[in-house]
């Protein structure tokens, strides 16, 4: 089962609630959709019918283009407002919008991304990564290109497939975005398919590991999407397996060295892994939870903490401006920061188990007998 997760909409939409600004409490749904517009004006026949001028100098929020503009005026009788300056396209009708008061989503984006970065440690992503290729005679591994960055590791396991083959690169071209190997004539490619995956295990491009989008045995070529050239010569080994083939379970790694207990960058090998050279290494990790950058992305932080700890940060930004009420705005960032420390005290998430024999738990001294007479070293 995996944690619930929220979206930056949803998020949003509920501070503009919790905060009461009056858009969200006169639309249940937290947006409306407009009837017609301009570039510089919106009409909604109905849900704008408030006075003149109700909604003069708050802001009015696109998600479908993530523009912001701040109303300048508003009319009952045409039931529109007028925007600050022009919007990159004319409004269309359906488009949805949302107004919100005091704080724009500028603000309110910013805020719930500084809530979810200080919810680390106490709620954190679990992940799991399978980038790493075994190359043959290599023992040590680069962890700063996995993303999300590696933090606390709880696993390693060995891919172990059965249904494979070990050959060469004969020749290979590449021409918008998809790579062409051409492999020895004596390659037997009948059994590989649309969905295997090759892997370079040494010469150039040693450590890609690519999901194979078309195979042609005639031709004994096969070819997989690659954003940039990956640079295949006659020098690389590459291996050819299926990913679903579930005859042999990852093999659980206990004895992996890192640089680091935390945040580690690199990954060593007590000995090098030649049976399975081209397969891949998984890595379960908790890392820090990812900020939200589109309107779909999602977070397994709380939304309760981030809704509570989002409202003390707005609020603390208004302390500093002699334009509003000041005591107001920092009695409500007390308020909201206790709110959201209370739950995130009470609600923390567990880290899952580990059986890796992490740094300074490996250290062959610990089994040796001791003389003394205190074998469970207890002095």
């Amino acid at each position: 089962m995996t944690r619930p997760t929220n979206t930056r909409t949803t998020l949003r939409r509920a501070v503009a609630m919790r905060l009461m600004m009056p858009f969200a409490r006169r639309v249940a749904a937290g947006f409306s959709d407009a009837t017609s517009g301009s570039t510089s004006m919106l009409f909604d026949l109905l849900v704008l019918s408030q006075p003149w001028d109700f909604w003069k100098g708050q802001w009015m929020f696109f998600p479908t283009t993530g523009e912001v503009r701040q109303i300048l005026t508003s009319s009952p009788q045409t039931k529109g407002v007028q925007f600050e300056y022009p919007l990159a396209a004319a409004v269309s009708t359906g488009l949805d919008y949302e107004i919100h008061s005091v704080f724009n989503a500028i603000e309110i984006h910013e805020a719930i991304n500084q809530a979810i970065l200080s919810s680390y440690p106490s709620f954190f992503e679990t992940v799991e990564d399978q980038s790493i290729v075994i190359c043959e005679d290599k023992m040590e591994y680069d962890l700063t290109a996995i993303t999300p960055a590696v933090g606390l590791v709880h696993e390693v396991a060995l891919e172990r497939p059965v249904n494979g083959l070990f050959t060469t690169v004969s020749s290979d071209t590449y021409a918008g975005g998809v790579e062409t190997i051409t492999l020895p004539a004596g390659t037997d490619l009948s059994p590989v398919s649309a969905g295997w995956y090759v892997s370079i295990y040494d010469g150039a491009g040693k450590g890609i590991a690519k999901i194979i989008t078309e195979v042609n045995n005639t031709l004994k070529t096969v070819k997989f999407s690659s954003a940039t050239d990956p640079g295949l010569t006659s020098t690389s080994k590459c291996s050819l397996w299926d990913p679903n083939d579930q005859q042999l379970d990852w093999y659980r790694m206990k004895y992996v060295h890192f640089s680091s207990k935390e945040w580690p960058s690199s990954l060593r090998l007590y000995s090098p892994i030649r049976s399975y050279v081209g397969s891949r290494l998984r890595i379960k990790h908790s890392t820090m939870p990812s900020i939200l950058s589109t309107e779909a992305s999602t977070t397994v932080v709380p939304k309760e903490y981030i809704i509570a700890k989002a409202i003390s940060i707005l609020a603390g930004s208004r302390i500093g401006d002699n334009r509003v009420d000041r005591q107001r705005y920092a009695i409500m960032q007390d308020i909201y920061e206790k709110e959201a420390e209370a739950f995130k005290t009470q609600n923390f998430f567990r880290l899952p188990d580990s059986e890796l024999f992490m740094e300074g738990r490996d250290s062959s001294h610990l089994s040796e007998f001791d003389p003394l007479g205190d074998p469970l070293g207890w002095r």
